[in-house]
């Protein structure tokens, strides 16, 4: 990656990592007592679809698919806070993989979250899900690639105890994640889109929304500018049409009623899209790491300017907001004019 990291991100690093082991262990005999670690809507008792009352606050931030790049995940939860330190922050997913500091970021939204208890909601990506550990070996794999965090638990620099409690905790933690939110003015906030067509029939009541399908669908499908996709199940990350989101509302209206959709799992040029055909049922894809989403995190590759943080409006998408990263911008496309612009749908 290009540029030097601010001097403010590197003594995180050091702090997080000096702090990471005791917070670990903490978060660990937290979730093994039944407790939530500090997360909002995480408990056993929590369901995997949360559907929320009363008007949210525009103090409601939300952040997208992070990928390991602590840079991005330090810089984005401090303009949260900036503003009000008990602000709601709802990250998007994908907390692990592809950038350097997997380990890091679990620690620091681990920490983040025993700070300011019940502030974040942490919706489960598809990176998230799936680590398992063979019993003969003690090898960790996982079901997504690439899969740089589980190269790091089975053979890091760290200590192998402090690599054996991270597996434990990430084969624990994030299936008791909630894979969709709604918000109450009608927001749905995701890691991948909705439960597709070929399911809508069986669709009676909000616990038909529990089914494992459907739960895979909320994490693993993506979003195709064609008008509607027919469901290929050989495969989880089926996509989806603007009118197939739009025959999912209808189907729902009764007890989930989705009015428009932030969610992240495609990695999209410049961080952010909206997508131009989904008008009826408009549509935000965010993402929060700052690096090249086709050359990766990669010492030389370049660097976003300004990463970017959703922010709360009742009764539309969510404000974009460009938080300046420190490090020198990708070279295509113009950087933003301002120190911190909002850009509008």
């Amino acid at each position: 990656m290009s540029g030097e990291w601010p001097t403010d991100v590197v003594e995180a690093l050091e702090k997080v990592r000096g702090g990471a082991e005791s917070v670990l262990r903490h978060a660990t005999e937290d979730l093994g007592a039944g407790g939530h670690c500090g997360f909002r809507h995480l408990s056993p008792a929590s369901p995997p679809v949360v559907i929320e009352d009363g008007a949210a606050s525009e103090n409601c931030f939300y952040i997208g698919d992070v990928h390991g790049d602590f840079l991005a995940l330090h810089t984005l939860l401090v303009e949260a806070s900036r503003s009000d330190p008990e602000a709601e922050i709802v990250f998007l997913g994908d907390l692990t993989d592809r950038g350097p500091h997997s380990f890091e970021c679990l620690a620091l939204i681990l920490s983040a979250a025993k700070e300011r208890p019940g502030t974040i909601t942490w919706i489960a990506g598809n990176h998230d899900l799936g680590i398992t550990c063979n019993p003969d070996n003690g090898e960790y794999k996982a079901d997504t690639q690439p899969s740089e965090f589980i190269d790091w638990l089975n053979g890091g620099a760290a200590d192998p105890a402090i690599r054996a409690l991270a597996g434990e905790f990430m084969m624990k933690l994030p299936p008791l994640l909630p894979r969709a939110l709604l918000k109450a003015d009608g927001l749905l906030v995701t890691h991948g889109g909705f439960p597709l067509v070929d399911l809508h029939a069986s669709l009676d009541g909000i616990n038909a929304l529990y089914d494992d399908v459907c739960l895979t669908d909320f994490t693993w499908t993506r979003l195709s500018r064609h008008k509607k996709k027919l469901p290929n199940r050989v495969h989880r990350g089926c996509s989806f049409g603007h009118t197939d989101l739009g025959a999912f509302c209808e189907t729902v209206s009764g007890f989930f009623p989705v009015r428009r959709m932030l969610r992240g799992h495609d990695h999209v040029q410049g961080g952010m899209a909206f997508h131009e055909t989904y008008q009826t049922h408009p549509t935000l894809t965010l993402n929060g790491f700052g690096f090249d989403p086709v050359n990766g995190y990669a010492e030389g590759a370049a660097y976003r300017e300004h990463l970017l943080l959703g922010r709360h409006r009742e009764d539309s998408l969510p404000l974009v907001i460009h938080v300046p990263s420190g490090i020198r911008p990708i070279p295509s496309g113009p950087a933003p004019a301002t120190s911190r612009p909002t850009t509008e749908p």
